[in-house]
């Protein structure tokens, strides 16, 4: 949310465009932080013409220097090094080996996965806009500090190590377990699938000599026979023997696999490993009445609301850098993101009823709940009341015992 402060009517909604083009990096963000707990934003400039700038929902700019893209650098490549306080600490990427053989090979491809034009054509991007970069990576440089230009987030970095802790790192453990179940139940489904049929000659009344041999062979050629007329293996097919013949099929057992509730307990442990309540994912505890859904709610709203305040830090130098590169005259009062609404509707309703009617809340907040912009219904509201003016319209629909307001004139 921006509030307009003294922001102008095109610069107001040009900011706007700018928030509904950065709620797909929130998402992205907020997984990659829940993932590996470290997120260095980048954001790439570019300037936007008239036309361009109307498709992203701009119509009063003729051009705009607009964030092409906001992205994030991929952690796997980025050493920190620390000096003792948890914010002194340094930004080092390590070059990618694939980058590395694109520059030295000057966009010739050697062992790269991808097209001969699209390699050469990104060695000549690369040697256009970062020909320094380029020429330190032939001169054998790996290693490169970078500044941050916007907020490094790092969740839970603990005081022995720069690097933070991702969530996902005490269910690792029971994640490769829950992983080796399944792979037992996709072994388990192959060997049902791929039964095995056991052919059994002779028994204790008739036994099996060395001069039977023979039928042996004349067996299993009978049994050949269909799958090669036909190019597959059929299961029906006719036998002929002067002998005792029994065919079993093997099977494995499947009351294992048939069993879900070897999940069961695999996945509470999970569940508890990420601090996630059941009735966030599900819907419902566990128990009824097992378990209270504000308590659950206010434990995710704490995780998801230090992540949020944390990522607003970054929005905002985003959009200050809009407004410093583009010289708008006026600010926004505050950028925020809205209060997260994961409580039942009807009490969050009346919470925000009551808000509004003791003076706390403005109509302004009031609209944004409900999902308007509060300047864009208020000049609607504007000229409807002048056309109703106009054409001598009553303010209000009639009703059975309304007068005609037109009776005196």
């Amino acid at each position: 949310v921006i509030d307009k402060g003294t922001l102008s009517k095109s610069e107001y909604s040009a900011l706007k465009a700018v928030a509904k083009h950065l709620l797909s990096y929130v998402k992205d963000a907020i997984k990659e932080l829940l993932l590996t707990g470290l997120l260095y934003t980048e954001v790439s400039f570019d300037n936007l013409t008239a036309d361009e700038l109307r498709i992203i929902g701009i119509p009063y700019k003729k051009s705009m220097i607009f964030p092409r893209s906001v992205f994030f650098r991929n952690p796997e490549f980025i050493h920190i090094i620390g000096f003792g306080s948890p914010d002194d600490v340094e930004y080092v990427y390590q070059i990618p080996d694939f980058v590395i053989e694109l520059i030295e090979n000057e966009g010739n491809v050697v062992s790269l996965d991808m097209p001969e034009e699209s390699a050469r054509e990104i060695y000549r991007k690369l040697k256009n806009d970062m020909p320094n970069f380029v020429n330190k990576v032939k001169k054998g440089q790996r290693f490169f500090r970078i500044v941050p230009r916007y907020k490094v987030i790092r969740l839970n970095s603990l005081s022995d190590s720069a690097y933070p802790v991702p969530y996902l790192k005490p269910v690792i453990p029971l994640l490769r377990h829950k992983r080796n179940m399944r792979r037992m139940d996709y072994a388990l489904a192959a060997r049902a699938i791929l039964m095995i049929l056991h052919v059994k000659i002779a028994n204790d009344n008739y036994p099996l000599t060395k001069e039977d041999e023979d039928y042996i062979d004349e067996l299993r050629q009978q049994m050949a026979l269909p799958s090669a007329m036909t190019n597959a293996y059929d299961r029906i097919f006719q036998l002929f023997t002067p002998h005792v013949v029994e065919m079993d099929w093997v099977t494995p057992p499947v009351d294992v696999l048939l069993n879900t509730e070897k999940y069961n307990q695999i996945n509470e442990e999970i569940l508890m490993g990420l601090g996630f309540p059941r009735l966030i994912l599900y819907g419902e505890s566990r128990r009824t009445q097992a378990a209270s859904p504000d308590i659950a709610n206010t434990i995710i709203y704490s995780m998801l609301n230090t992540i949020r305040s944390q990522l607003i830090v970054v929005i905002r130098q985003i959009i200050q850098d809009i407004i410093t590169k583009n010289n708008f005259k006026g600010k926004p009062n505050v950028i925020r993101f809205e209060p997260m609404k994961i409580i039942k509707f009807r009490e969050l309703f009346e919470a925000v009823q009551f808000l509004y009617e003791s003076g706390a809340l403005s109509r302004q907040s009031l609209a944004e709940f409900a999902g308007y912009d509060f300047f864009e219904e208020v000049n609607k509201r504007a000229e409807e009341q002048q056309i109703l003016e106009d054409m001598g319209l009553p303010e209000f629909g009639p009703t059975s015992y309304s007068r005609n307001p037109n009776k005196n004139k």
